[in-house]
């Protein structure tokens, strides 16, 4: 029956990515903000946007989730080279483990590309990583 099956969580991807940049990646500016979100935005500011665009599930044990990164920054050049260390980082970031998953592999599909924000004028560069993961140690639930 389908209830005697184990029950597997994917663990958070994009959560694991903000773990990495944030704690262990100190190549990046003191002064760049990593988050899921673009709450508080200025322009010109230090920013990494993470967002998880789906997964191609291997069931029941592997998970391939595709994570969007856009990198904001005062000038071209500053924002070019965040956006390499974020790529170098992901790179060195394979067996990782935490967030409730583990980093097992990582593909670039989209490397850095200068994509202007139309809005702002705020030099921005975008890129898209496959990573592959494993369950790891489940999170706990928010109480």
């Amino acid at each position: 029956m389908w209830q005697d099956r184990e029950f597997i969580l994917a663990g958070s991807a994009e959560g694991a990515v903000i773990d990495i940049l944030t704690n262990l990646t100190p190549e990046l500016p003191a002064d760049c903000i990593v988050s899921a979100n673009m709450i508080g935005f200025v322009a010109y500011q230090r920013r990494i946007v993470i967002s998880k665009e789906g997964a191609v599930r291997v069931w029941p044990k592997i998970d391939r989730p595709r994570i969007d990164i856009d990198v904001y920054g005062e000038r071209r050049t500053p924002t070019e080279q965040m956006a390499d260390i974020v790529l170098a980082s992901l790179r060195r970031a394979v067996g990782y483990s935490g967030m409730g998953l583990n980093i097992t592999d990582m593909e670039v599909e989209v490397g850095p590309t200068r994509v202007p924000d139309p809005l702002e004028e705020t030099p921005r560069y975008f890129m898209s990583v496959r990573l592959t993961t494993t369950p790891g140690t489940p999170l706990a639930l928010p109480s």
